[in-house]
């Protein structure tokens, strides 16, 4: 209004007829300007200043809930942690296996149970029944490494004295698996697939490294689970 008005005195007063065309001009370009803002304003879903009546258009919020799987459901970071302890015997079963299908012939195993197994004194046997516990969870161990690796396949299971393998034979005459003991003196037969040496101690240390090397240069797989090899004393130890 106020352009047009100057327009108006102007023409009143007498300017140049090519001073008013500059002025009509202007104020076109002008109004052009303000028609192009508005209508992106309008298609971006914003408000336009000065668009007195009308409310605010809000753009919906983005929110991320996480990674989905396969099948569409939301994916858990904590979804591959085992949901007791026999499951986790499980996924160390399972973890061997493939380890052993891929080619290792050295493996190592460790369920880390605070109350009956510590990475520095080895089995821990604070109450009566511990150790039968630890038997009892390397059976399933053992039992799960045998069926997975399948019939015509034989797992040994090693254990660390004559009296503990004699015992144990006795207690479980359905076990799928055969038993040993490091004070044999041949630990690795023809036929054997895998040796598993159950929680080894420092004075098993010599017949565990020659075992396996037999065990290794013959083909067949060897697994220590949960052991200690090594003393605060001599500080032996046992690399694969």
């Amino acid at each position: 209004m106020s352009a047009l008005m100057s327009l108006s005195s102007c023409v009143a007063r007498g300017a140049p007829t090519a001073r008013l065309l500059r002025k009509l001009r202007d104020v076109r370009l002008a109004a052009g300007k303000f028609s192009k803002i508005g209508d992106a304003a309008a298609a971006s879903g914003e408000s336009v200043p000065g668009d007195a009546g009308t409310d605010s258009v809000i753009p919906p919020k983005l929110e991320i809930l996480g990674r989905v799987n396969a099948d569409g459901e939301l994916v858990h970071d904590d979804d591959e942690l085992p949901d007791n302890l026999f499951d986790a015997v499980g996924t160390a079963a399972g973890a061997t296996f493939d380890a052993i299908q891929n080619g290792s012939m050295g493996n190592l195993v460790e369920l880390r149970i605070p109350e009956l197994w510590d990475p520095i004194s080895g089995n821990v046997m604070a109450e009566a029944g511990d150790q039968l516990k630890v038997w009892e969870i390397t059976r399933e161990y053992v039992e799960q490494l045998s069926e997975k690796m399948g019939a015509g396949e034989t797992v040994k299971a090693v254990f660390p004295d004559a009296g503990c393998a004699a015992l144990l034979k006795a207690r479980w005459p359905e076990a799928s698996f055969s038993f040993a003991s490091t004070n044999d003196r041949v630990l690795w037969t023809e036929g054997d697939s895998v040796l598993v040496f159950v929680a080894p101690d420092p004075p098993s240390l010599e017949a565990v490294r020659k075992a396996s090397k037999i065990a290794n240069e013959n083909g067949s797989a060897v697994v220590l689970i949960n052991p200690r090899l090594a003393s605060g004393d001599a500080g032996l130890g046992v690399n694969f």
